[in-house]
């Protein structure tokens, strides 16, 4: 017999929809938050079978059951803040929809970020060259933690990051300026006076 430790392996999210990331800079999702790294999956909701969400909802329900002595519905005055959202509430935004589901995972420690093959990937990297961007795949390792300062909730931590795939990207600031742009030849037009346009 093996005089070794069995080490507990960290928990790995399942692959999903990168929104609202913050791996690079920390940033508050509302005003007068308080600012950590983060990002946020989307999941179709068909992903509560994977193995990898199942072990999410049991780790968040484990958590809330030894803090709040319930479960992530709630019991008899008692309210918790689960931190699975239905994707319905941001239909208005890229991504999101009556089919998904979606997680917000954060931390104070920024997170390293990394791409298929465990490579580094720097903040700089634009989409086209494997950087990380809103609408791309990818998966984070997490812890699962509970509070209980204004309201009583489970959250779950980011610890690191890794970029799967691409996708579409979500929202604005993203094009090529090779697209914008033509090459610029030649002499500017003739100058405009300011009461042309106002």
């Amino acid at each position: 017999m093996s005089d070794a430790v069995a080490t507990k392996k960290i928990p790995v999210s399942p692959i999903g929809r990168v929104s609202f990331h913050a791996l690079y800079e920390p940033d508050a999702m509302e005003e007068k938050q308080e600012k950590k790294y983060g990002v946020t999956l989307i999941f179709p909701k068909t992903a509560i079978n994977d193995p990898a969400f199942k072990a999410m909802i049991e780790a968040a329900e484990a958590a809330c059951q030894a803090e709040f002595k319930c479960g992530l519905k709630g019991g008899p005055g008692k309210k918790i803040k689960s931190p699975f959202h239905d994707g319905a509430t941001k239909s208005h935004l890229d991504g999101y929809g009556d089919e998904f589901i979606f997680c917000r995972f954060s931390g104070r420690i920024q997170p390293a970020v990394v791409g298929p093959n465990k490579q580094p990937i720097a903040p700089d990297v634009r989409p086209e060259a494997g950087g990380v961007y809103n609408g791309c795949y990818g998966r984070v390792s997490y812890n699962v933690y509970t509070y209980n300062k204004v309201n009583n909730g489970v959250g779950l931590g980011l610890l690191n990051f890794q970029k799967t795939g691409d996708g579409e990207l979500f929202g604005f600031g993203g094009s090529d300026p090779d697209e914008d742009f033509d090459v610029v030849e030649g002499s500017a037009a003739g100058d405009n006076e300011v009461g042309d346009i106002l």
